[in-house]
């Protein structure tokens, strides 16, 4: 089902996952937060394609200046330039313009702060029963705005196929000295605490989490969960 190859930003695993979802969903409208070399962005198009129906809207306010044009150039080289249309301004200064959405894929800063900023403007566009994607949630960041989402909004976790597939002893003892090499490197000297983040979840040992929107916001203003 996958006409281009896959090179960076999702791995062939996960390109594959979301093509089967999106067979599945059938989805008019989809969004994407952080485009760059267009390979998630060419995977849901194709999916579009295949299911002959629906539209993307691409959100990345460095594909031009950053990466320049990877995205636009991989999209049109599939001929798949109909199915997308590309902003390249900050999420926060489109989303709102965006038709609602039946699914959200986010990949951007992936600091704390934009990440949640990434999640409230995606929310807002979003349909109840719409599916939401977060892309590298073995960075910590990202795992804990999902923490504080599956904690304070109308949110539950979405399994698809297998994409949460066990991981070997090895394979576990070399994801986390990596995680902490990471810390270290980024001058978080303190050790990792023993607690999984998405343990109570069950997406601990996955880096492609989704996420169901369940119901609108109805919160008291007062309103705080621990996450």
């Amino acid at each position: 089902m996958l006409a281009t190859e896959v090179e960076s930003g999702i791995t062939k695993h996960e390109s594959e996952v979301i093509s089967n979802l999106l067979a599945e969903l059938k989805p008019q409208t989809t969004a994407e937060i952080g485009c760059a070399h267009g390979g998630s962005t060419s995977v849901i198009a194709q999916a579009l394609e295949h299911n002959d129906r629906g539209h993307h809207f691409a959100v990345d306010p460095f594909q031009v200046s950053y990466w320049k044009d990877a995205g636009k150039i991989r999209v049109s080289a599939a001929n798949l330039s109909h199915r997308v249309t590309f902003h390249d301004e900050y999420p926060e200064r489109v989303f709102h313009t965006l038709p609602e959405l039946d699914f959200v894929f986010i990949d951007g800063s992936h600091l704390f702060d934009f990440t949640i900023m990434d999640f409230v403007v995606s929310d807002r566009r979003l349909k109840v029963g719409g599916i939401m994607a977060f892309h590298d949630t073995w960075m910590g960041a990202v795992r804990g705005v999902l923490r504080f989402v599956l904690s304070n909004h109308a949110y539950q976790p979405f399994n698809v196929g297998k994409h949460t597939r066990p991981l070997s002893q090895f394979r576990r003892f070399r994801q986390r000295a990596a995680v902490q090499i990471a810390r270290v490197i980024s001058g978080e000297s303190d050790w990792i605490t023993t607690r999984t983040p998405f343990e109570r979840f069950g997406l601990d040992h996955a880096n492609l989490v989704f996420v169901k929107k369940t119901g609108q916001d109805t919160r008291d203003w007062r309103y705080f969960n621990e996450f």
